[in-house]
Formats: structure tokens, C-alpha cells, sequence
């Protein structure tokens, strides 16, 4: 046995493995005599060669087979390497279909572990399904298997995992086959492609909304080549030039224009290829040869790709032409006639006049030193004018009067005739004066001159500004003034007047109440009649309204010979007229309103007042159980929220009427804004069984805006209780996004609900103040009525704007707009935030409470008689002042604003000139905004609004002493 393991040393001393060292000793001992044997005794020398030499054969056949194994073994750990680091899932499979081996990546989305997968069949492990039908697919391995050649899955292919994931996933499988091309196996390879599916699935819809709104759009859109050879083109520049598609897409730009306008197009052209854009307007022909005119907008997206954007202005450029010609012949007119008008804003105090009225005051077109004490200074009575205006703005006095001006350039005197009337505001509020100056100077001397040759031109020429006409009853000649003309609408060379032609252009149904006034009049020898009525002008078909006043001559014998008459245009007194009534009448109407919002604040006030006294006279009863008590004080709370919200609201909208609420804008966090709205009106939707949902999709890093906060929560507040309260079932959805529009961005909130609608007519009436208190089928719902009225001059305030779309019965959708104006979202530590200061002691604290009213003392003492050490009670604001002197070691000063002689404010001031260390929480029943400010300016540490919520105090006085001790 030495010699044995003399043996074995010495094969180990060779490396051999243990297989081959056994079969080198079997061998070896296959002789009789040991080795000891061979080396000790006398054989021969060559049969001591053949020993050795075929104990060396075996010890070099030992180690060439372990360096074999040793090879084997590390190409077995390379390709586990190798497979454990592929990025992509591995499967291999024997050549039964049961799994040999799997990678981390194929673990991770099967969610089966390698030790529990090996052995089981591949259709256990990897379950596929088609991602569309949902029915099972087809293994890949079974095909391997059938066909012998590498398969791929369908795009649609879904994995379900072990623990019931789904992956969207893209795989292949190949077959392994032995040098004989015998195939012993299949090799999976497959990998989660969901987010790539999802992106490509993404990028599908995003191509086909892209490729919706350019063929719906309004104006027309084209894509062309460098060339200018058109390669898209939708359907709005097909129905502007006339052309199909399919004739534009053989077309290129200089084919669709005018002759005249080819250069300049091609110009435009030139700039995008240049500079990236263009704009201007061009000439085109359309398919029928008719010439039109465009305005495009072009960019270049490629380096030979051109965007452009197509709207036909014609009409407009027609619009425009029409305008310059009027202009010029109101211009004209205004000049032929000595005829000027100006306009003196009340606001403003800023005075404007044409270049008429300027020539007749003799100033230069272009002075700027046209301006109201320049023009006194040309009126030598000008108190007479003054008194005028006063009259006018003050009493609406007709402004109609003549006077004397010394023109500034030559001094010459001159006659004026001005008229003028009084514009307001939408809140009938005076803002701006308009009026006429006409020079009648020339008029005034032919009318002296007048008066002395003729009775008839007298009379005729006493009436200013109208038409006049003479009708001979002998001959029955009808003569016309050019004014007359005018008022009829025609013209005196294509027209010869005789009564029957008259009568034609009187309306239908005033012409037999005319023909009998003047018929009747000459019958029984009046001097004459006055009469309106209609008349239908010549020239455009407009009805206008007339005063005719007519005075019949007489002959020796006291027969009427003539009749001589005026008439005067009185369309626009009839509308001012008209304007009068319509203004009384909504002067009515908003009285009825009025009246009904104070019936309706009657019932909202009185209805939860009775809840309170009531259920307040109920607890004095003893035999109350403690749920009974519970509940009567529930009610209690809840008819005062319910009364306060009314006070709060006619608070506000008095204080917008008054035009006295304040924009006090700062950083505002818009998403955190919308989930504390969210939470807050959570509890209420669940309550009433109504699901709110809130959509995030703006980016926090894009949410913080600057705006009013407190104007911001008021109209989302209004909105979410308005949908809340007019819901019965279903959802709430609230959420913001942001847009664009003219070059500006917007933040635009919406509110949609699922409740009763609003029917077509409602609208708008529905942001009316006092609107709802008139609504009959609304008086189920409580309420002031003025929430909407109330978030609509919110917006405006934030110069934004509100809206609705409802359907009745099926829901409505608030949204509001507000500038977008971003701020930087700056770092916050959790400092002042209540929800991560440490709890603060106040067992110690020493707390004066300056408050003279008598209910509020007992309420603050019954909260913190119990809490703090001290508490000590003034009643004025010097007594707050003189106390703290007294008790320096005041922690808190709970400071009633409004007090005896001097307010919090105030007192706040002369506390700090002597104490710098004590905490001065301010406290009002205003609850205005911009009270806060006013209260920190003033010195105080913080600020609240009546009435006192104990937990918000509470969470303000450890704010504070938190502060204080850092």
C-alpha cells in the first residue's frame, strides 16, 4: 500500500485527474511486483525501459486529459457568464421543449427563478398571449421545432408573467442543432418592448390628430420642395384656389399666380429659403380665372421642405379699400360742409378733434397744442360753453348751441353751431363727451341776408339742417331742397319729385296715415300739420324715421296756392328715444332683481339664523342625550358656516361694486393649489355620493405663477361648490393646463360636472349679479346667488376671462383663463410649515387678548383658560398699549383690529417702538383682502380671520413660538 500511495503522490505531482490517476494504478498494479519491486531487483534493462515507458504514457495521458476537462469546465462558466450578461431575456430548451437554462433578464420578466423553471416545458414558463384578441399564441419553440428555422413573434405579442404582469415584448427563436444538423434544442431570445409599443402606439395617434388638423383646418396649409413644387396640401387650399389635390400636387407656386404678382412671389419665396420665414400677401388665380389675394405665412423646416400657411384676404382687402375710400370722403364732406367733430374724455381728461374742427379753430392739422385750453382760449363767452357741458353731463341737458370764436391763426371771427352728446360706461357712469362744431358763419350772413328778400326762404331756412319742399297746389309742382334728396336717398338728376312719387317712398304702412294728414289738412284750410313717419330710402333700402312739418300759403282770398314744408331725418333721436326706454326698462328689471336678491339674501340669512336660535333654544333642555346634543350643535355649526359664506359673498360683491377690492398678487403654487382644493371638497363629493376627480398635467416646475392666490381659490371654490351643489350623481373633474393665444400664455382652469345643465338661453345670464335670486326652479338650492358674479370680476381682476358650455341634463363645464406669468420655484424649508414644526408648550404662556366685545372674551377664554398660564383682557387699543408696558413679560397679544379710540393697527405701531419680542397675532371680522398685508406692515406676527377656528389659532401661536426660538 506505500508504494500505492507513493504512486498516487506522484500522479497528483503530474496534475492528473482522480478518474485517470485510478486507471493509471489499476493498470500499474496490473503487474504483479510493485514498483519497489522494479527498483530494487535485478531485471533486466530493457524490460525496465518498457516499465518506465509506459508508466510515462500514462502519466502524460493523465495530464493532457485534465488539461481537457479543465478547458471544458471554463468554456462552461464562460458561456454562463456570457448568458447572465446578454441585455436581452434567454431561453434554451432541450430538444423536448423543457427548459435547460434562462438568464436574470428572462427571470426578471417571466417571473420565474432558474432553479424552479429548468426542467419545465417552455409553454408553462413563457405565456404569450396576442395583445389585441387576448387569446393565446402561438409558441415560437413548437414552430423551431416543426420548421427547423429561426422564428419571430408578432408586434402585437404579450407576456404574462408569473405573478400576472403583462410585458409587450419582440423575441425570436432558433433552433441548436449538432454538427449532423440534428436540432437538439431551441435558443428564446426576446425582450420587453411595452414603453417602445407604447411610444410607437403614442406616436400613431399624435400623426393621425397631426394629420386631422391639417386637413380640417380653416385656412390652408401646403408643404412644397425647394423648388417650390407643392408635395401636401389639405383640403382648405384646395377650396380657396379651386384646384383638387391632385391638380395642385402637379403644380408648383409661380403656376397659381397672378401674371403681375409672380416677382414678388417668388420674392417671398427667396426670403424663407434665406432666412427661415416669410409673410406677406399675393395675388392668385383661382381654377376659374377669378383674382383673389392671399396672405401667407411661410417657414423652413428643411434644408428643401417649406411650410406654409394660406388665408384668403380678398374681402378683407376689399373691406379695407372701401374703408380708406369712405374715410376719405367723410373727410371730403367734412371739409365741403365746414363741418368738424371732436371728443373729450372724462377719464382721461384728454380733448381730440378732426382736422376740420382744427381748420375751423384755426390751428394746423398737425398741432399737437390742440387741447382744451388752447380752444377756450378761442371762445370769448366761453362760460356760456362751460355751463353747457355742466348741464349736459350732470342734468343730460341737450348740448346744442351757437357762439363766437377768434380763430387762432388770423383772429377772425367766426360763428360756430356745436352739438354734443353724453356717452357712459357699462355702468352708466359719464366717460366721454362726442360732439359736431359746425362754421355757420357764411350761413348766419346769408340768412340776415335772406330774411330781408324773402318770407318763404325765412321760414325754410329757420329750420337748421333738414330738407325743405315747396308744392304748388295749382300746378301740383313738387320742389326739393338737396338735403331732401338726401334723406330720401336719391339723387336730383335721375329723379323729378311730384306728390305720387313721394307717397311711393313712404313705408307701406305709414302711406295711408300721410296722404290723409296732408289730404285733410288742405280740405279743411289748416295752416298747416306735423307728422311722423316712415320712409324706405332709395338707395340702400334702410327704413328711417321723419318729421315732416308742413305750413299751407294762402292767396287774397284765403285759398291755399302752395305748401311749403321741412323734413328732418330723425332716425337717431328715434333710437336715443328707443335707448331711453330700453335703459328704463333695465333700470326696471334690475330693480326686480334687486328685489328679489333681497328677498332671496332674506331667506338665506333668516333660514340659518332660525337654525341657530332654534336648535340653541332646543339644547337648554336637560333631557337631552348627548347624540341629540351633538347633533342640534352640528346643525348650529353648519346654519353658521352656511350664514357666513352668505355675508362673506354680499361682503364681496359690495366691496367689487364699490370698486374697492384690491389685486395682490405673489408667488402661487397652481398644483398645490388644485390638490388642497381637491382634498378640501373630497369629503363633500363622497358625502353625496359623487366621485371628484382631479387631472394633473401641468409640470410642477411649471406651476408657480404669479397672481391674486386669494382671488385664484375664491372662483375655484365657487365653481367646485356650485358643481357640487347642482350634482346629483356621477363626477367632478377639476384640473389645469396651459395654452396660448396671440403670442400670450395662459393658465386655463376647468370645472366639469355631470349635473342638471344649464339650459342655452342661461349661459351668460347666469355671471349677472343678483341673477339666480330670480330664478324660479332654483329656490331648492340654498344660496346668495352671487358666487358666479363673484368669480367672473375675480377673473376680469386677473385679466383673464370665464365661461360655460352645459347641456341640460347632462352637465356643464366651467373654465377661466388668467395670464401666465411663471416664477421660479424657489428651495422651501420645512420652517413655517405647521404640519412639520415640532409641538410648542403653551402651558407657560402669558396671553393678552385685546378684544371689546363681550361674546368674543368668553370664547377666547373658554379655548384657552385651560392652555395657557395668564390671560389678561383690555378692551381698547391704548389700554393694549399701556398693559404691555405694565406686564413686559407678555408672550402673545391676540389684537383686535377694529377698537375704542385707537385700532390694531395703530397700537400695533406704539407696541413696537418699546417691544420688539412680544407675538402680535392679529384678529378681524373684516376678512378682507389685503388685511394680512396691512396687519404684517403694521408689525404683526401673524394674521386671522373671524370667526376664530381653535385648531388654526393653535397651529399659528406654535408657529410662532417655533419662529421665535430658532
Amino acid at each position: 500500500m506505500k508504494i500505492r500511495h507513493k504512486v498516487y503522490t506522484l500522479a497528483i505531482a503530474f496534475s492528473a485527474s482522480v478518474w485517470i490517476i485510478d486507471a493509471f494504478l489499476d493498470f500499474f498494479f496490473f503487474y504483479e511486483k510493485t514498483l519497489w519491486d522494479v527498483l530494487i531487483l535485478d531485471i533486466p534493462e530493457h524490460e525496465l525501459y518498457i516499465r518506465l515507458m509506459i508508466t510515462a504514457f500514462f502519466i502524460i495521458f493523465a495530464e493532457i486529459s485534465y488539461h481537457i476537462l479543465k478547458k471544458q469546465q471554463e468554456l462552461k462558466e464562460h458561456f454562463h457568464i456570457t448568458l447572465k450578461s446578454i441585455g436581452d431575456a434567454v431561453i434554451s430548451t432541450d430538444s423536448y421543449g423543457r427548459i435547460n437554462d434562462m438568464n436574470k433578464v428572462a427571470e426578471n420578466i417571466t417571473g420565474w427563478d432558474h432553479e424552479e423553471a429548468k426542467g419545465e416545458y417552455l409553454n408553462k414558463v413563457f405565456h404569450i398571449i396576442n395583445t389585441h384578441t387576448r387569446e393565446p399564441a402561438d409558441n415560437p419553440a413548437d414552430k423551431v421545432f416543426k420548421d427547423g428555422h429561426i422564428v419571430g413573434l408578432a408586434n402585437h405579442t404579450s407576456l404574462i408573467s408569473k405573478n400576472g404582469d403583462e410585458y409587450q415584448i419582440a423575441d425570436s427563436a432558433s433552433p441548436i442543432k449538432n454538427k449532423n444538423g440534428r436540432i437538439e434544442g431551441v435558443v428564446l431570445v426576446f425582450s420587453d418592448v411595452s414603453e417602445k409599443y407604447k411610444r410607437q402606439e403614442a406616436l400613431k395617434a399624435s400623426e393621425a390628430k397631426f394629420r386631422s388638423i391639417i386637413d380640417n383646418a380653416p385656412d390652408g396649409i401646403f408643404i412644397s420642395d425647394e423648388n417650390g413644387k407643392y408635395l401636401e396640401i389639405n383640403q382648405a387650399a384646395c377650396d380657396i384656389t379651386g384646384y383638387s389635390q391632385e391638380e395642385l400636387l402637379k403644380m408648383s407656386i409661380p403656376d397659381l399666380l397672378q401674371k403681375t404678382e409672380v416677382e414678388k412671389g417668388l420674392e417671398h419665396f427667396k426670403e424663407v429659403m434665406d432666412t427661415g420665414s416669410s409673410r406677406g400677401e399675393v395675388g392668385f388665380l383661382t381654377k376659374t380665372g377669378e383674382n383673389r389675394f392671399c396672405q401667407v405665412a411661410a417657414v423652413k423646416l428643411t434644408k428643401n421642405r417649406i411650410l406654409g400657411f394660406v388665408k384668403d384676404v380678398t374681402e378683407r382687402r376689399e373691406a379695407e379699400e372701401k374703408l380708406r375710400i369712405n374715410d376719405s370722403r367723410y373727410r371730403k364732406a367734412q371739409h365741403i360742409g365746414r363741418v368738424g367733430n371732436w371728443e373729450y374724455n372724462l377719464t382721461t381728461s384728454t380733448f381730440w378733434g378732426s382736422g376740420e374742427a382744427k381748420r375751423i379753430y384755426g390751428f394746423d392739422l398737425d398741432s399737437k397744442h390742440f387741447t382744451t385750453e388752447e380752444v377756450e382760449k378761442c371762445i370769448p363767452d366761453r362760460e356760456k360753453v362751460h355751463q353747457a357741458l355742466i348741464d349736459l353731463i350732470e342734468r343730460e341737458k341737450p348740448y346744442d348751441l351757437e357762439f363766437e370764436i377768434i380763430t387762432k391763426d388770423k383772429g377772425e371771427s367766426r360763428i360756430i353751431h356745436s352739438i354734443a352728446v353724453l356717452e357712459k360706461d357699462s355702468k352708466g357712469n359719464p366717460e366721454k363727451v362726442s360732439g359736431v362744431v359746425h362754421d355757420i358763419t357764411s350761413r348766419k350772413q346769408a340768412e340776415e341776408t335772406l330774411q330781408l328778400k324773402d318770407k318763404m326762404l325765412s321760414q325754410a331756412q329757420s329750420i337748421a339742417s333738414v330738407g325743405s319742399w315747396t308744392l304748388n297746389v295749382e300746378t301740383n309742382e313738387l320742389t326739393w331742397s338737396d338735403e331732401t334728396y338726401r334723406i330720401f336717398g336719391l339723387k336730383e338728376q335721375e329723379f323729378s319729385p311730384n306728390y305720387k312719387a313721394f307717397l311711393d317712398i313712404v313705408h307701406p304702412d305709414d302711406r295711408d296715415m300721410v296722404n290723409a294728414t296732408y289730404t285733410n289738412s288742405v280740405k279743411e284750410l289748416a295752416e298747416g300739420y306735423k307728422i311722423e313717419h316712415r320712409i324706405i330710402r332709395q338707395d340702400n333700402g334702410e327704413i328711417r324715421h321723419v318729421y315732416e312739418k308742413c305750413h299751407h300759403e294762402r292767396n287774397e282770398t284765403g285759398s291755399i296756392i302752395r305748401s311749403v314744408g321741412m323734413v328732418q331725418d330723425i332716425t337717431e333721436k328715434k333710437k336715443a328715444e328707443q335707448k331711453l326706454i330700453d335703459a328704463l326698462e333695465k333700470a326696471r328689471e334690475s330693480d326686480r332683481l334687486k328685489s328679489a336678491f333681497l328677498a332671496n339674501m332674506s331667506h338665506e340669512i333668516r333660514t340659518p339664523m332660525n337654525g341657530i336660535l332654534g336648535f340653541s333654544e332646543l339644547l337648554k333642555n336637560p333631557k337631552l342625550s348627548g347624540k341629540e346634543k351633538e347633533k342640534y350643535i352640528q346643525i348650529i355649526e353648519n346654519s353658521g358656516k352656511r350664514m357666513l359664506d352668505t355675508i362673506n359673498d354680499i361682503v364681496d360683491i359690495s366691496k367689487i361694486e364699490a370698486g374697492q377690492i384690491d389685486v395682490v398678487k405673489s408667488e402661487v403654487p397652481v398644483n398645490k393649489i388644485l390638490e388642497e382644493q381637491y382634498h378640501f371638497f373630497q369629503r363633500e363629493a363622497k358625502a353625496k355620493g359623487l366621485k371628484l376627480i382631479y387631472e394633473p398635467s401641468l409640470p410642477d416646475n411649471d406651476s408657480h405663477i404669479i397672481t391674486d392666490r386669494r382671488k385664484l381659490e375664491g372662483v375655484l371654490t365657487n365653481l367646485i361648490k356650485n358643481a357640487i351643489k347642482y350634482t346629483e350623481t356621477g363626477k367632478i373633474t377639476i384640473g389645469c393646463s396651459k395654452s396660448e393665444n396671440e403670442n400670450k400664455e395662459f393658465l386655463e382652469f376647468y370645472v366639469k360636472d355631470t349635473g342638471i345643465g344649464i339650459p342655452p338661453h342661461r349661459t351668460e345670464a347666469i355671471f349677472n349679479r343678483f341673477e339666480q335670486a330670480d330664478v324660479e326652479d332654483t329656490n331648492v338650492f340654498e344660496g346668495s346667488g352671487l358666487g358666479l358674479a363673484i368669480s367672473k370680476s375675480y377673473v376680469e381682476m386677473l385679466d383673464g376671462r370665464i365661461g360655460v358650455t352645459s347641456k341640460e341634463s347632462y352637465g356643464s363645464t366651467f373654465t377661466f383663463s388668467i395670464p401666465y406669468t411663471k416664477q421660479q420655484i424657489k428651495k422651501t424649508s420645512t420652517e413655517g410649515n405647521p404640519k412639520n414644526e415640532q409641538q410648542q408648550s403653551m402651558n407657560n404662556l402669558s396671553v393678552m387678548i385685546a378684544e371689546d366685545d363681550k361674546t368674543s372674551k368668553m370664547f377666547f377664554n373658554a379655548i384657552l383658560e385651560d392652555t395657557v398660564d395668564k390671560i389678561i383682557y383690555t378692551t381698547s387699543g391704548k389700554e393694549t398699549i399701556n398693559k404691555c408696558r405694565e406686564n413686559p413679560d407678555t408672550d402673545i397679544i391676540l389684537m383686535d383690529i377694529k377698537m375704542p379710540d385707537i385700532n390694531g393697527y395703530d397700537a400695533t405701531r406704539e407696541i413696537r417702538k418699546f417691544n420688539q419680542d412680544v407675538i402680535i397675532i392679529a384678529q378681524t371680522a373684516y376678512g378682507l383682502s389685503g388685511d394680512k398685508e396691512k396687519a404684517l406692515e403694521a408689525g404683526c406676527n401673524e394674521y386671522i380671520s373671524k370667526p376664530i377656528n381653535k385648531e388654526l389659532l393653535f397651529e399659528k401661536i406654535k408657529l410662532c413660538l417655533k419662529k421665535k426660538s430658532i
